[in-house]
């Protein structure tokens, strides 16, 4: 359960904002000790960018704030974020999209998993290669594409450091009636 509202502007033909906010109420329905019911409330609010630069390369930054309001402890947290995604023209039929990310946690209370009662500070940060293989739309009738992303998240708290991998595919269906 969301709500949210947002103001989209135009100021050229090259250039696209979005503010927006939100505030969610979440029930995760799984069992965990107290302090860990990550059960709660997000605030969040940001700013969307969208930049056509060069010849056909887009631009994507972004920046958001969050405040997480959990009824354990442990997930109470204030956090900020940045990045972009980057897209360059189609090239050999396929289409490159490289995104950055990085998140600067900081919690608020001791946590239940910390030996000497710190509280949680995390950042992470994430790189994502996305290649839509465009060339085999018309035989298809969709766009595949492929993703390889990498996750580094440093934590103060042993559980929550650690580095992810992963790749994947999806496809882009266009249905017309």
């Amino acid at each position: 359960r969301s709500v949210g509202p947002a103001l989209l502007l135009h100021p050229n033909t090259d250039l696209d904002l979005r503010l927006w906010a939100e505030y969610a109420d979440f029930d995760y329905y799984e069992l965990s000790p107290d302090a860990q019911d990550r059960d709660g409330t997000i605030a969040r609010a940001g700013l969307d960018v969208r930049w056509l630069f060069a010849k056909d390369w887009t631009a994507r930054p972004y920046l958001v704030y969050w405040n997480y309001r959990a009824d354990g402890d442990d997930y109470d947290h204030y956090a900020v974020g940045f990045g972009t995604k980057v897209t360059a023209p189609e090239f050999i039929g396929c289409e490159f999209t490289l995104a950055l990310s990085l998140v600067l946690a900081r919690y608020d209370h001791p946590h239940s998993l910390s030996e000497d009662g710190e509280s949680r500070r995390d950042t992470r940060f994430s790189l994502g290669l996305q290649v839509k293989l465009k060339f085999l739309e018309k035989a298809l009738g969709f766009v595949p594409s492929l993703s390889v992303n990498y996750e580094k998240w440093a934590s103060n708290i042993g559980a929550f450091d650690f580095d992810r991998f992963g790749i994947g595919g999806s496809a882009d269906i266009l249905a017309l009636s």
